[in-house]
């Protein structure tokens, strides 16, 4: 192996375990919120996947940053309607679930981008073993250019999702939509 390849390898790998790394601490944020905004966070976790499948990513969101209070994929810890709504300190996990609530959206939506992100790098790596390995149609050619394999890694990383760049465009997106309404309410 090159050394060339060998420091790609080193690269993807790094970047790999960076990507998962950050995925874990999503996941886990996702998870503590999670069971402080619900009574019973798998169903509702269920109930998240179904609305995002059906109406997107950024459907989910606005809904989850509009219904703090409200029961949009489950009830809350202390709620009235279950059986612990009127005992001693049900209105402290009232209070808690709803300030979970608030800081949901923006876990999910995070939890998600680094999930793919890390998926992503994990795809790109075996990607990269497959053309160590000699897959004629992937490896580059004998006797090519620099800039011959510049550019088929750039084709390569083009073809790869960019979870980031997306995430961006659609928080710039937001941001335009938000401007809009503080016009439309004069402010």
């Amino acid at each position: 192996m090159s050394d060339e390849a060998e420091l790609r390898e080193k690269l993807n790998r790094t970047k790999m375990a960076v990507d998962q790394h950050k995925a874990d601490q999503s996941a886990g944020r996702y998870e503590n919120l999670m069971r402080r905004s619900y009574l019973h966070p798998e169903s509702a976790e269920k109930k998240m996947n179904e609305y995002r499948a059906r109406h997107g990513e950024d459907a989910l969101h606005e809904k989850l940053t509009k219904n703090a209070r409200e029961p949009a994929f489950g009830r809350r810890p202390g709620s009235v309607l279950s059986s612990d709504g009127y005992k001693e300190g049900a209105q402290d996990r009232r209070n808690d679930s709803y300030i979970a609530r608030q800081s949901l959206p923006d876990a999910v939506r995070d939890y998600h981008a680094d999930k793919e992100q890390a998926e992503a790098s994990k795809r790109a790596l075996e990607l990269l073993g497959q053309q160590r390995g000699g897959r004629p149609a992937a490896s580059p050619q004998p006797g090519s250019s620099f800039s011959e394999r510049l550019q088929q890694q750039r084709e390569a990383n083009a073809r790869a999702p960019d979870v980031k760049r997306e995430q961006k465009e659609r928080d710039l997106e937001r941001m335009r939509r938000d401007r809009e309404n503080d016009k439309e309410r004069g402010r």
